[in-house]
C-alpha cells in the first residue's frame, strides 16, 4: 500500500490540556477533601483522553506512511512509561527496606506489589484482595488498565485499517456483551465492590460502588424502601455514564478508522 501522502496532524490543542486539569481536579478533590465519586470520573476522564489521544496516533501514522507498525507502537510507550515507573519502583524498594519494618509492611508484600507494576496486574490485585498491594502503589492500578488498553485496542484498529471491519466490529461487539454480562453476574453474587471498580472487564461499572456507599441511610421503613429504588436507579445511570465515557475514545476512533478504510 502506497503512502497516503500529507496529512492534517492533530498537534497540539489547549483544549485538551483543560481536560487533562479537570481529570487532575478531580482526582485532587476527591484525595484532599473526599468529595465521594470525583475520583474515579478524573480517572475516566484520563482514560477517555489516552484513548482518543492513541487511536489519533495510530491513525495518523496510517494516513502518512500507508501502515501501523504494533511493534514501534508498544516500543514507544514503553519508553514512554517504563523509565519512571522503573525508578519509581526501585526508590520505594529502598524505602520499604528502610522503613518497611517500622511501618509494619512486610518486605515480601513490597517485592509482590513492585512485580503487580512491572507486570501491570495491580488492579487485578486489588480486585479480589484489598490489602494485596501496598498503599503506596495502589494508585498504579490505573497504569495497569491503561496498559490492557495498549494491548487490545491497536491490534482491533489494525483489522479495521486493513478492511476487516466486520470481524473488528464483531469482536468488539462480543467484547462489550461478555463485560456487561461479567458486570451483571458479580454484582448479582455480591462480589466485594473492589473487584468491580478495579476489574479490567468490568472497569465501565467502576462508578457506582462508591457513590452508593457514601449513600446516607434514611431511618424510616419507607424512607429505606425509597433509598433502595433511588440506589438502583443511580447505579443504572452511573453505570450508563461510565460506559458513555469509556467507550467515547473508542466510539471516535471506529469512526475514524472507518473513514479512513474507505479511503
Amino acid at each position: 500500500m502506497e503512502p497516503h501522502g500529507p496529512q492534517a496532524r492533530l498537534g497540539h490543542r489547549p483544549s485538551l490540556d483543560g481536560v487533562r486539569g479537570v481529570a487532575i481536579a478531580c482526582v485532587v478533590l476527591n484525595h484532599t477533601v473526599g468529595y465521594p465519586g470525583m475520583g474515579f470520573t478524573g480517572v475516566d476522564l484520563f482514560f477517555v483522553l489516552s484513548g482518543f489521544l492513541i487511536t489519533t496516533l495510530l491513525l495518523e501514522e496510517h494516513a502518512q506512511n500507508g501502515r501501523v507498525s504494533l511493534g514501534n507502537f508498544y516500543r514507544r510507550r514503553a519508553l514512554r512509561l517504563l523509565p519512571a515507573l522503573v525508578a519509581f519502583l526501585a526508590v520505594f524498594l529502598v524505602y520499604a527496606a528502610v522503613r518497611g519494618p517500622v511501618r509494619g509492611m512486610n518486605f515480601d508484600e513490597a517485592l509482590f506489589g513492585v512485580a503487580a507494576g512491572l507486570g501491570y496486574f495491580t488492579n487485578i490485585a486489588m480486585g479480589f484482595e484489598d490489602n494485596a498491594i501496598p498503599f503506596e502503589l495502589r494508585h498504579l492500578w490505573s497504569l495497569a488498565i491503561e496498559e490492557h488498553f495498549y494491548i487490545v485496542w491497536p491490534p482491533v484498529l489494525f483489522l479495521v485499517l486493513r478492511g476487516r471491519k466486520r470481524l473488528a466490529l464483531g469482536v468488539l461487539g462480543v467484547a462489550i456483551v461478555l463485560s456487561v454480562v461479567q458486570q451483571i453476574r458479580l454484582v448479582e453474587d455480591g462480589a466485594i465492590s473492589q473487584r468491580i471498580v478495579f476489574g479490567t472487564d468490568t472497569r465501565s461499572a467502576a462508578s457506582w460502588p462508591s457513590r452508593s456507599r457514601s449513600r446516607p441511610r434514611l431511618a424510616s421503613a419507607s424512607s429505606r424502601s425509597h433509598e433502595r429504588s433511588s440506589r438502583s436507579c443511580s447505579r443504572a445511570s452511573s453505570s450508563c455514564s461510565s460506559s458513555t465515557l469509556g467507550s467515547a475514545s473508542s466510539a471516535h476512533g471506529w469512526c475514524s478508522t472507518a473513514r479512513a478504510a474507505r479511503s
